[in-house]
């Protein structure tokens, strides 16, 4: 009889995983929770796939939410924040029954550790920003801190008590401990804590953390980034000597976001934590040592190309390279873009226009941004008053232009030939109605009140 139960189980697992990969997350949940279910009413079973059934049990609970995440992430649900916290909560608890499961069952880090991931990727990926919610960001530090710690038992590297001021200084002082001890863990939890290590890290950059902190972030990305070929051969040593898995682990993708747990190469990862370190630059403002990161590296990889030109023209931008920053731009454009991409690039470009004074110029790029027409209500308020805020400067500088009376500056600006009172009149006349036109277009665009 129990034979015949794990045969289902087995059959259900591979069924979930099929599901899974194919991006079919209802069918996948459905499969899952039915397992689920069987696995816990049927009190005979000790183990459940070479696994006691406690252990089993959360490792289908992580695939669970994890499918459930991906299933509101693609269908971007209504009323986004109700269930991203109740899956927030969900990862919250696992995590909780998990840490407890340890001290008796011992479960093995690497599912550990993929349930840390879990949890702070999806706290990450709060649908209002981390900052708007204060009350959860205490609790994705203390899942930090707990997984740090039990990394360290592992490494045997005891952890002294410390006293720090808050729960950011905790977390990068365990994470520093941490990163010491990667080529002492597996090549496989390498992999993981290296990932683990980048969520927190953008969590404390969209954080705006103090400059301390996001500085000790970029020394601690760099220390990890300077080991990179030793981590890229242990992960690879231990891909060709890893068994497969019982259970396959479901987790969120830097990159691909329907992965199992080893499908994200440590390549890609060090891509990301390369971005991460760049942020960390521009954060700090140090312009220069982000261009020097990306200089000839930008082409390297097709995934992170866009990033890479965006960071490049957006740091030039602050150095005052603006022959690099519109190359860089100009490469931008040539990769296919997300919508919100294409607006930040049309807002840099048209930003840099402005600095050089080709004000016409810098407003047709900021018009191009409008004209994209973004969807998501978020990305609305995000960079709408802002694009207004920049065709107002604008127009601005234009009408103080028109006002000086200059034949020169206002062939230059809209060539309309040589200038007169009159003119100026008619051209200061259309410039506000134009921007009138705007106002009216970014409300029917925008489909709702936008706070300006």
């Amino acid at each position: 009889m129990e034979s015949l139960v794990q045969g289902r189980i087995s059959d259900c697992l591979t069924k979930a995983g099929d599901c899974y990969l194919k991006g079919m997350y209802d069918k996948c949940i459905q499969t899952l929770q039915l397992l689920y279910e069987e696995a816990k009413a049927t009190h005979s079973l000790l183990e459940v796939c070479s696994l006691d059934k406690c252990v089993f049990c959360c490792l289908i609970e992580n695939n669970i939410l994890v499918s459930k995440g991906l299933q509101a992430l693609k269908w971007r649900l209504h009323d986004a924040y109700s269930a991203w916290n109740d899956l927030m909560q969900s990862f919250s608890d696992l995590h909780q029954q998990v840490k407890s499961l340890q001290m008796v069952y011992r479960i093995p880090v690497k599912c550990y550790l993929n349930i840390v991931y879990n949890a702070l990727y999806w706290g990450w990926c709060h649908p209002n920003g981390l900052q708007c919610d204060e009350s959860h960001i205490e609790t994705y530090m203390q899942i930090a801190v707990s997984c740090f710690k039990r990394v360290l038992e592992v490494s045997h590297d005891a952890c002294p008590s410390s006293s720090f001021c808050n729960i950011q200084d905790v977390v990068l002082y365990l994470m520093k401990r941490v990163s010491n001890n990667l080529l002492v863990v597996s090549g496989e939890e390498s992999q993981q804590l290296v990932e683990i290590c980048i969520i927190v890290i953008y969590m404390l950059i969209e954080l705006k953390a103090k400059k301390e902190i996001i500085t000790e972030c970029m020394n601690i990305s760099i220390h990890i980034l300077n080991m990179s070929s030793e981590l890229v051969s242990r992960v690879f040593l231990a891909a060709k000597s890893k068994k497969k898995d019982a259970v396959s682990s479901f987790k969120f993708g830097l990159h691909e976001v329907n992965s199992a747990m080893g499908k994200c190469d440590i390549e890609t990862v060090l891509e990301v934590l390369k971005t991460a370190c760049c942020m960390c630059f521009i954060r700090t403002e140090q312009y220069a040592k982000c261009v020097t990161c990306l200089d000839g590296h930008e082409d390297d990889d097709i995934k992170f190309q866009f990033i890479h030109y965006y960071m490049k023209a957006y740091a030039c931008y602050h150095s005052n390279d603006a022959e690099a920053c519109l190359l860089s731009l100009l490469k931008l454009e040539s990769v296919p873009l997300s919508t919100q991409m294409k607006v930040r690039g049309h807002l840099l470009h048209g930003s840099l226009l402005a600095k050089q004074g080709r004000h016409s110029e810098a407003l047709q790029e900021f018009f191009k941004s409008l004209s994209i027409g973004l969807q998501n209500t978020q990305e609305k308020k995000d960079f709408y008053p802002v694009t207004l805020y920049h065709i107002a400067e604008e127009y601005g500088a234009l009408h103080c232009m028109c006002k000086a009376h200059s034949p020169s500056d206002a062939e230059t600006v809209q060539n309309h030939g040589k200038s007169s009172s009159r003119q100026t009149e008619l051209l200061q006349a259309l410039l506000l109605s134009d921007h009138l036109d705007t106002l009216q277009h970014l409300v029917q665009v925008s489909g709702e009140d936008i706070p300006f």
